[in-house]
């Protein structure tokens, strides 16, 4: 990891702890002096404990609220294309062994589903090995929907997550 960005994440969140601290004792604070003495010394060590647990829950608190949701975890870019059945996509984050993914190939503004696959291999390289599994019902089998994806360019072919089902009608 970069020291540059470890540096900058503990100045962050040494400044939203000292903000937090300094906020949630200026409280305690202030109504220990409106409450006045008997007060404080009666509820002085209950009101710092509080003001621990205050503390630890805001910063916790604005942890998860500081921390930025991913950005789409991206389409792979089809490499190359091996016997009709087997794409070569870049790797993703969501691309592991056994992951069944739906095949889309780009027409102008229209993605049209032309199969389904499997990831059979991650390879050390980062490049993930994709088997055509199934076709969509508009080509007759299997044969005519890898001929459509070896016809595309690999520009327009799309990898997404998830396997796409039909309901029988």
């Amino acid at each position: 990891m970069n020291q540059e960005a470890v540096r900058k994440a503990v100045i962050r969140h040494a400044g939203a702890f000292a903000a937090i601290f300094a906020a949630t004792t200026a409280l305690i604070g202030i109504i220990g002096w409106w409450q006045g003495e008997q007060w404080r010394v009666t509820y002085s060590n209950i009101a710092i404990l509080n003001g621990v647990y205050c503390i630890l829950i805001l910063y916790l608190l604005w942890i998860i609220l500081s921390h930025d949701t991913p950005d789409f975890l991206g389409v792979p870019v089809v490499k190359a294309i091996h016997d009709k059945k087997l794409l070569i996509v870049e790797g993703t984050p969501w691309l592991s062994l056994g992951v069944m993914t739906a095949i889309y190939i780009k027409d102008g503004e229209y993605e049209r589903l032309i199969c389904t696959g499997e990831v059979v291999n991650v390879q050390t390289n980062r490049l993930v090995q994709i088997l055509v599994r199934e076709n969509d019902d508009v080509f007759g089998d299997i044969d005519a929907a890898t001929e459509k994806l070896a016809q595309t360019a690999k520009g327009a072919i799309l990898i997404r997550p998830g396997l796409f089902r039909r309901v029988s009608q």
